[in-house]
Protein backbone atom coordinates (compact mmCIF):
# COMPACT_ATOMS: atom_id res chain seq x y z
CA UNK A 1 0.00 0.00 0.00
CA UNK A 2 2.90 2.48 0.96
CA UNK A 3 4.02 2.19 -2.80
CA UNK A 4 1.14 2.56 -4.51
CA UNK A 5 0.67 5.87 -2.63
CA UNK A 6 3.96 6.44 -3.51
CA UNK A 7 3.43 6.34 -7.13
CA UNK A 8 0.48 8.32 -6.99
CA UNK A 9 1.88 11.25 -5.33
CA UNK A 10 5.19 11.07 -7.42
CA UNK A 11 2.67 11.12 -10.68
CA UNK A 12 0.84 14.33 -8.77
CA UNK A 13 3.96 15.71 -8.01
CA UNK A 14 5.88 15.33 -11.45
CA UNK A 15 2.56 16.03 -13.59
CA UNK A 16 2.21 19.44 -11.26
CA UNK A 17 5.71 20.27 -12.21
CA UNK A 18 4.74 20.07 -16.27
CA UNK A 19 1.37 22.04 -15.45
CA UNK A 20 3.55 24.65 -13.42
CA UNK A 21 5.91 25.02 -16.16
CA UNK A 22 3.48 25.40 -18.92
CA UNK A 23 1.76 27.95 -16.82
CA UNK A 24 5.37 29.98 -16.35
CA UNK A 25 5.57 29.35 -20.54
CA UNK A 26 2.58 31.45 -20.78
CA UNK A 27 4.04 34.22 -18.72
CA UNK A 28 6.09 35.96 -20.95
CA UNK A 29 9.69 36.13 -20.10
CA UNK A 30 9.72 34.30 -16.96
CA UNK A 31 10.64 31.24 -18.64
CA UNK A 32 13.00 32.62 -21.49
CA UNK A 33 14.98 29.73 -23.46
CA UNK A 34 13.26 26.64 -22.02
CA UNK A 35 10.31 24.46 -23.78
CA UNK A 36 8.23 21.79 -22.69
CA UNK A 37 6.76 19.72 -25.76
CA UNK A 38 4.06 17.28 -25.46
CA UNK A 39 4.54 14.04 -24.11
CA UNK A 40 5.09 11.17 -27.34
CA UNK A 41 3.59 7.42 -26.01
CA UNK A 42 6.96 6.40 -25.25
CA UNK A 43 7.86 9.41 -22.96
CA UNK A 44 5.05 8.72 -20.80
CA UNK A 45 5.44 5.15 -20.74
CA UNK A 46 9.21 5.89 -19.79
CA UNK A 47 7.37 8.19 -16.73
CA UNK A 48 5.30 5.47 -15.87
CA UNK A 49 7.77 3.14 -15.01
CA UNK A 50 10.37 5.21 -13.63
CA UNK A 51 7.55 6.42 -11.57
CA UNK A 52 6.48 3.04 -10.12
CA UNK A 53 10.12 1.99 -10.13
CA UNK A 54 10.97 5.57 -8.12
CA UNK A 55 8.23 4.77 -5.21
CA UNK A 56 9.87 1.37 -4.64
CA UNK A 57 13.30 3.39 -3.95
CA UNK A 58 11.68 5.84 -2.10
CA UNK A 59 11.35 4.85 1.43
CA UNK A 60 8.43 5.07 3.93
CA UNK A 61 9.71 6.75 6.95
CA UNK A 62 13.21 8.02 7.70
CA UNK A 63 14.66 4.35 9.70
CA UNK A 64 18.30 5.41 8.71
CA UNK A 65 20.29 8.36 7.07
CA UNK A 66 20.68 6.92 3.61
CA UNK A 67 16.88 7.13 3.30
CA UNK A 68 17.08 10.85 3.49
CA UNK A 69 19.77 11.07 1.14
CA UNK A 70 17.71 8.93 -1.13
CA UNK A 71 14.35 11.08 -0.70
CA UNK A 72 16.08 13.99 -1.79
CA UNK A 73 18.17 12.80 -4.68
CA UNK A 74 14.77 11.53 -5.85
CA UNK A 75 12.59 15.09 -5.70
CA UNK A 76 15.09 17.20 -6.63
CA UNK A 77 17.08 15.12 -9.33
CA UNK A 78 14.93 12.14 -10.43
CA UNK A 79 11.39 13.36 -10.46
CA UNK A 80 11.97 16.67 -12.38
CA UNK A 81 14.40 15.11 -14.95
CA UNK A 82 12.05 12.15 -15.64
CA UNK A 83 8.89 14.32 -15.58
CA UNK A 84 10.62 17.90 -17.58
CA UNK A 85 11.85 15.62 -20.38
CA UNK A 86 12.79 17.24 -23.70
CA UNK A 87 12.83 20.79 -21.88
CA UNK A 88 16.05 21.99 -23.88
CA UNK A 89 15.62 19.65 -26.93
CA UNK A 90 13.58 16.72 -28.29
CA UNK A 91 14.72 13.47 -27.20
CA UNK A 92 14.67 10.34 -29.17
CA UNK A 93 13.19 7.48 -26.67
CA UNK A 94 16.72 5.97 -26.24
CA UNK A 95 17.99 9.08 -25.23
CA UNK A 96 15.49 9.45 -22.02
CA UNK A 97 16.44 5.82 -21.41
CA UNK A 98 20.06 6.77 -21.54
CA UNK A 99 19.53 9.84 -19.19
CA UNK A 100 17.11 8.18 -16.48
CA UNK A 101 19.38 4.92 -16.13
CA UNK A 102 22.36 7.29 -15.63
CA UNK A 103 20.33 8.96 -12.73
CA UNK A 104 18.79 6.52 -11.48
CA UNK A 105 22.29 4.26 -11.12
CA UNK A 106 23.64 6.23 -7.92
CA UNK A 107 19.87 5.51 -6.40
CA UNK A 108 19.69 1.90 -6.96
CA UNK A 109 23.16 1.19 -6.04
CA UNK A 110 22.27 3.19 -2.46
CA UNK A 111 19.25 1.61 -1.53
CA UNK A 112 20.93 -2.21 -2.31
CA UNK A 113 23.98 -1.66 0.12
CA UNK A 114 21.95 0.57 2.53
CA UNK A 115 20.07 -2.91 3.38
CA UNK A 116 22.96 -4.51 3.61
CA UNK A 117 23.65 -4.93 7.56
CA UNK A 118 26.65 -5.22 8.55
CA UNK A 119 26.96 -5.56 12.39
CA UNK A 120 23.93 -6.72 14.70
CA UNK A 121 22.26 -3.47 16.43
CA UNK A 122 23.75 -2.88 19.82
CA UNK A 123 21.99 -1.51 22.94
CA UNK A 124 22.21 2.04 22.64
CA UNK A 125 22.95 4.26 25.74
CA UNK A 126 22.01 7.95 25.69
CA UNK A 127 25.05 9.43 27.03
CA UNK A 128 26.28 11.31 24.41
CA UNK A 129 27.61 14.79 25.05
CA UNK A 130 24.92 17.10 23.89
CA UNK A 131 25.14 19.32 26.18
CA UNK A 132 29.45 20.27 25.69
CA UNK A 133 28.42 19.68 22.26
CA UNK A 134 25.39 22.52 22.01
CA UNK A 135 27.98 25.05 24.01
CA UNK A 136 31.31 24.29 21.57
CA UNK A 137 28.39 24.88 18.33
CA UNK A 138 27.05 27.75 20.02
CA UNK A 139 30.71 29.21 20.54
CA UNK A 140 32.16 28.55 17.57
CA UNK A 141 29.10 29.63 15.27
CA UNK A 142 29.39 33.27 16.92
CA UNK A 143 32.86 33.29 16.64
CA UNK A 144 32.60 32.61 12.31
CA UNK A 145 29.48 35.14 12.47
CA UNK A 146 31.43 38.05 14.17
CA UNK A 147 34.80 36.72 11.65
CA UNK A 148 32.84 37.79 8.43
CA UNK A 149 30.92 40.04 9.85
CA UNK A 150 33.65 42.73 11.08
CA UNK A 151 35.90 41.32 7.79
CA UNK A 152 32.81 42.62 5.43
CA UNK A 153 30.78 45.20 7.32
CA UNK A 154 31.49 47.84 4.65
CA UNK A 155 30.09 45.56 1.31
CA UNK A 156 26.98 43.90 3.36
CA UNK A 157 23.67 44.09 1.43
CA UNK A 158 20.65 42.69 1.55
CA UNK A 159 19.38 44.28 -1.41
CA UNK A 160 17.84 41.11 -3.78
CA UNK A 161 18.28 42.81 -7.16
CA UNK A 162 21.91 43.19 -6.69
CA UNK A 163 22.98 39.34 -5.60
CA UNK A 164 24.30 38.59 -8.73
CA UNK A 165 26.59 41.34 -8.54
CA UNK A 166 27.34 40.58 -4.78
CA UNK A 167 28.70 37.07 -6.17
CA UNK A 168 31.63 39.05 -8.91
CA UNK A 169 32.39 41.18 -5.78
CA UNK A 170 32.65 38.43 -3.33
CA UNK A 171 34.48 36.58 -5.46
CA UNK A 172 37.09 39.17 -6.16
CA UNK A 173 37.47 40.16 -2.55
CA UNK A 174 38.30 36.53 -1.34
CA UNK A 175 40.58 36.16 -4.45
CA UNK A 176 42.54 32.71 -4.33
CA UNK A 177 42.66 32.87 -0.35
CA UNK A 178 42.14 28.84 -0.18
CA UNK A 179 41.95 28.89 3.39
CA UNK A 180 39.32 31.64 3.72
CA UNK A 181 37.81 29.91 0.87
CA UNK A 182 37.33 26.81 2.56
CA UNK A 183 36.16 28.69 6.04
CA UNK A 184 33.40 30.33 4.33
CA UNK A 185 32.24 27.47 2.35
CA UNK A 186 32.02 25.47 5.55
CA UNK A 187 30.22 28.36 7.47
CA UNK A 188 27.54 28.41 4.54
CA UNK A 189 27.24 25.18 3.78
CA UNK A 190 27.55 22.85 6.62
CA UNK A 191 27.57 24.88 9.88
CA UNK A 192 24.61 26.73 9.27
CA UNK A 193 22.56 24.10 8.25
CA UNK A 194 24.15 21.80 11.27
CA UNK A 195 23.28 24.85 14.08
CA UNK A 196 19.38 24.95 12.39
CA UNK A 197 18.88 21.15 12.77
CA UNK A 198 21.08 20.81 15.94
CA UNK A 199 18.79 23.52 17.90
CA UNK A 200 15.63 21.49 16.74
CA UNK A 201 16.66 18.71 18.08
CA UNK A 202 18.13 20.58 21.53
CA UNK A 203 14.94 22.97 21.47
CA UNK A 204 17.55 25.76 21.55
CA UNK A 205 15.74 29.22 20.31
CA UNK A 206 19.27 30.87 20.58
CA UNK A 207 21.45 28.61 18.16
CA UNK A 208 18.51 28.47 15.62
CA UNK A 209 18.06 32.40 16.09
CA UNK A 210 22.15 32.38 14.83
CA UNK A 211 21.76 30.19 12.15
CA UNK A 212 19.29 32.14 10.40
CA UNK A 213 21.21 35.65 11.62
CA UNK A 214 23.95 33.62 9.56
CA UNK A 215 22.57 32.35 6.43
CA UNK A 216 20.78 36.32 6.41
CA UNK A 217 25.16 37.39 6.49
CA UNK A 218 26.33 34.95 3.56
CA UNK A 219 23.45 35.86 1.32
CA UNK A 220 24.06 40.00 2.18
CA UNK A 221 27.88 39.31 1.56
CA UNK A 222 28.46 36.79 -1.43
CA UNK A 223 24.49 36.93 -2.69
CA UNK A 224 24.14 33.41 -2.47
CA UNK A 225 20.85 31.87 -1.67
CA UNK A 226 21.07 28.14 -1.66
CA UNK A 227 21.91 28.45 1.95
CA UNK A 228 19.11 29.95 3.03
CA UNK A 229 16.93 26.93 1.38
CA UNK A 230 19.40 24.66 3.16
CA UNK A 231 18.64 25.87 6.63
CA UNK A 232 15.00 25.99 6.47
CA UNK A 233 15.07 22.26 4.87
CA UNK A 234 17.55 21.40 7.51
CA UNK A 235 15.13 23.22 10.22
CA UNK A 236 12.38 21.02 8.82
CA UNK A 237 14.05 17.88 8.90
CA UNK A 238 14.72 18.34 12.47
CA UNK A 239 11.10 19.05 13.47
CA UNK A 240 10.08 16.25 11.33
CA UNK A 241 12.50 13.57 12.79
CA UNK A 242 11.39 14.99 16.51
CA UNK A 243 7.49 14.43 15.41
CA UNK A 244 6.04 12.29 17.96
CA UNK A 245 3.87 10.32 15.06
CA UNK A 246 6.57 9.02 13.20
CA UNK A 247 5.41 11.06 9.88
CA UNK A 248 5.88 9.25 6.42
CA UNK A 249 7.77 10.42 3.40
CA UNK A 250 4.19 10.48 1.53
CA UNK A 251 2.98 13.14 4.06
CA UNK A 252 6.07 15.16 3.00
CA UNK A 253 5.43 13.89 -0.94
CA UNK A 254 2.01 15.31 -0.30
CA UNK A 255 3.15 18.46 1.62
CA UNK A 256 5.50 19.54 -1.75
CA UNK A 257 2.57 18.80 -4.32
CA UNK A 258 0.74 21.51 -1.90
CA UNK A 259 3.71 24.04 -2.80
CA UNK A 260 3.48 23.56 -6.32
CA UNK A 261 -0.18 24.24 -6.41
CA UNK A 262 0.42 27.24 -4.39
CA UNK A 263 3.14 28.34 -7.26
CA UNK A 264 0.60 27.36 -9.64
CA UNK A 265 -2.41 30.07 -7.82
CA UNK A 266 0.21 32.57 -7.76
CA UNK A 267 0.46 32.80 -11.21
CA UNK A 268 -3.05 32.80 -11.94
CA UNK A 269 -3.85 35.17 -8.77
CA UNK A 270 -1.15 37.75 -9.63
CA UNK A 271 -0.05 36.99 -12.92
CA UNK A 272 3.51 36.78 -11.35
CA UNK A 273 5.43 34.42 -10.11
CA UNK A 274 7.75 35.34 -7.13
CA UNK A 275 7.93 31.92 -5.62
CA UNK A 276 8.35 30.27 -8.62
CA UNK A 277 10.90 32.05 -10.16
CA UNK A 278 13.28 32.03 -6.93
CA UNK A 279 12.85 28.27 -6.15
CA UNK A 280 10.90 26.74 -8.70
CA UNK A 281 12.68 27.56 -11.41
CA UNK A 282 16.14 27.25 -9.99
CA UNK A 283 15.82 24.19 -8.30
CA UNK A 284 13.65 21.94 -10.22
CA UNK A 285 13.59 23.62 -14.50
CA UNK A 286 17.00 24.80 -14.20
CA UNK A 287 18.57 21.58 -13.22
CA UNK A 288 16.51 19.30 -15.29
CA UNK A 289 17.28 21.59 -18.84
CA UNK A 290 21.75 21.64 -17.84
CA UNK A 291 21.27 17.66 -17.65
CA UNK A 292 20.13 17.86 -20.92
CA UNK A 293 22.58 20.15 -22.05
CA UNK A 294 25.23 18.05 -21.20
CA UNK A 295 23.71 15.25 -22.74
CA UNK A 296 23.72 17.36 -25.88
CA UNK A 297 27.18 17.58 -25.43
CA UNK A 298 27.86 13.98 -24.87
CA UNK A 299 26.23 13.21 -28.07
CA UNK A 300 27.57 15.83 -30.29
CA UNK A 301 31.22 15.52 -29.30
CA UNK A 302 33.58 12.50 -27.89
CA UNK A 303 30.06 11.06 -26.23
CA UNK A 304 30.41 8.95 -22.73
CA UNK A 305 34.43 8.09 -22.38
CA UNK A 306 35.94 6.25 -19.98
CA UNK A 307 38.71 9.47 -18.81
CA UNK A 308 36.70 12.09 -19.82
CA UNK A 309 38.28 15.88 -20.36
CA UNK A 310 39.99 15.92 -17.24
CA UNK A 311 39.65 19.97 -17.03
CA UNK A 312 38.74 20.63 -13.89
CA UNK A 313 36.73 23.82 -14.87
CA UNK A 314 34.34 21.93 -17.40
CA UNK A 315 31.36 23.80 -16.49
CA UNK A 316 32.67 27.27 -17.15
CA UNK A 317 33.40 25.74 -20.68
CA UNK A 318 29.50 24.62 -20.71
CA UNK A 319 28.81 27.94 -19.92
CA UNK A 320 30.84 29.53 -22.97
CA UNK A 321 29.75 27.14 -25.65
CA UNK A 322 26.01 26.79 -24.72
CA UNK A 323 25.36 30.42 -23.27
CA UNK A 324 28.50 32.22 -24.29
CA UNK A 325 29.54 33.51 -21.31
CA UNK A 326 33.11 31.81 -20.29
CA UNK A 327 32.06 33.67 -16.27
CA UNK A 328 29.17 31.17 -16.09
CA UNK A 329 29.66 28.03 -14.26
CA UNK A 330 26.85 25.56 -15.63
CA UNK A 331 26.83 22.98 -13.04
CA UNK A 332 24.79 19.89 -13.90
CA UNK A 333 23.61 16.97 -11.41
CA UNK A 334 26.94 15.46 -9.61
CA UNK A 335 26.19 12.22 -12.02
CA UNK A 336 26.56 14.63 -15.57
CA UNK A 337 29.45 16.82 -14.38
CA UNK A 338 31.33 13.57 -13.18
CA UNK A 339 30.99 12.28 -16.51
CA UNK A 340 32.07 15.19 -18.26
CA UNK A 341 35.13 15.75 -16.14
CA UNK A 342 36.45 12.32 -14.93
CA UNK A 343 34.86 10.31 -17.32
CA UNK A 344 32.74 6.68 -16.36
CA UNK A 345 35.26 5.86 -14.22
CA UNK A 346 35.23 8.70 -12.37
CA UNK A 347 31.33 8.45 -12.15
CA UNK A 348 31.90 4.64 -10.55
CA UNK A 349 34.76 6.30 -8.17
CA UNK A 350 32.56 9.29 -7.21
CA UNK A 351 29.25 5.99 -6.59
CA UNK A 352 31.62 4.22 -4.69
CA UNK A 353 32.88 7.04 -2.19
CA UNK A 354 29.29 7.90 -1.53
CA UNK A 355 27.83 4.21 -0.63
CA UNK A 356 30.78 4.11 1.50
CA UNK A 357 30.33 7.17 2.80
CA UNK A 358 26.81 7.00 3.38
CA UNK A 359 27.15 2.67 4.99
CA UNK A 360 29.25 4.70 7.61
CA UNK A 361 27.15 6.70 8.97
CA UNK A 362 24.25 4.61 8.45
CA UNK A 363 26.35 1.81 10.83
CA UNK A 364 27.70 4.69 13.13
CA UNK A 365 23.46 5.50 13.26
CA UNK A 366 22.94 2.26 14.19
CA UNK A 367 25.93 2.08 17.00
CA UNK A 368 24.39 5.57 18.64
CA UNK A 369 21.36 6.71 17.96
CA UNK A 370 22.78 10.47 16.72
CA UNK A 371 20.19 11.81 14.75
CA UNK A 372 23.10 14.33 13.57
CA UNK A 373 23.85 12.17 10.96
CA UNK A 374 20.49 12.50 9.05
CA UNK A 375 21.87 16.17 8.61
CA UNK A 376 24.95 14.72 7.00
CA UNK A 377 22.94 12.86 4.30
CA UNK A 378 20.43 15.98 3.79
CA UNK A 379 23.94 18.06 2.87
CA UNK A 380 25.29 15.06 0.72
CA UNK A 381 22.24 15.07 -1.08
CA UNK A 382 21.55 18.90 -1.05
CA UNK A 383 24.64 18.73 -3.08
CA UNK A 384 24.38 16.21 -5.62
CA UNK A 385 22.23 18.24 -7.67
CA UNK A 386 24.21 20.48 -8.89
CA UNK A 387 27.88 19.94 -7.63
CA UNK A 388 30.51 16.97 -7.84
CA UNK A 389 30.84 14.72 -4.91
CA UNK A 390 33.79 14.25 -3.23
CA UNK A 391 35.53 17.08 -4.46
CA UNK A 392 32.56 19.42 -2.64
CA UNK A 393 32.45 16.87 0.32
CA UNK A 394 35.84 18.31 1.06
CA UNK A 395 35.88 22.08 0.24
CA UNK A 396 32.28 22.79 1.80
CA UNK A 397 33.10 21.28 5.12
CA UNK A 398 30.75 18.65 5.36
CA UNK A 399 33.63 16.13 5.66
CA UNK A 400 35.11 18.20 8.55
CA UNK A 401 31.26 17.99 9.57
CA UNK A 402 31.05 14.48 9.78
CA UNK A 403 34.46 13.94 11.81
CA UNK A 404 32.96 16.19 14.78
CA UNK A 405 29.81 14.65 14.47
CA UNK A 406 31.20 11.12 14.74
CA UNK A 407 33.40 11.70 17.13
CA UNK A 408 30.94 13.38 19.30
CA UNK A 409 28.42 10.85 18.60
CA UNK A 410 30.99 7.76 19.09
CA UNK A 411 33.58 8.87 21.49
CA UNK A 412 31.12 8.82 24.24
CA UNK A 413 32.30 8.40 28.19
CA UNK A 414 31.72 5.36 29.97
CA UNK A 415 29.23 4.60 32.44
CA UNK A 416 29.64 1.90 34.90
CA UNK A 417 25.89 1.62 35.02
CA UNK A 418 25.82 -0.36 32.18
CA UNK A 419 28.30 -2.59 32.47
CA UNK A 420 27.77 -6.34 33.44
CA UNK A 421 29.88 -6.55 36.59
CA UNK A 422 30.08 -8.76 39.10
CA UNK A 423 30.60 -7.73 42.66
CA UNK A 424 33.28 -9.67 44.74
CA UNK A 425 32.38 -11.81 47.84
Amino acid sequence: MPVFIHFVLILLLGFGYRATMATLLTQGDLLGGFQLPALAFSELAIILISAAFLSVLIPKRFKRPSDVFLFVYAVIVIIPKIFLVGIFQTLQPIDVVSISFLIFLPAVLVWVVSRVTIMPSPERTDLHLQQVALFLVLVVSFGCFSYIYFRFRDVISLDFSSHYDRRFMFRELVGSSFLFGYFFNFFAMALTPFMAFFAVQQKSITLWLLSMLSVGLVFSVSGEKFPILLVLVATGLGIFLSSKKNLSTSTLLFLMTVVNVLTLAEVFMFGSAVWGDLVFRRFVIVPSHVTEIYYHYFANNEGFTLLGSGNERMTFLMGQLYFSNPELNLNANFVFVEIAISGLLGLGGAIMFLIIWLKFIDEAYRLTGDRNFYLLALLIGAISFEQRIFPVFLSSGIGFLTVFVAAKALLRPVSFRSLNLSRSI
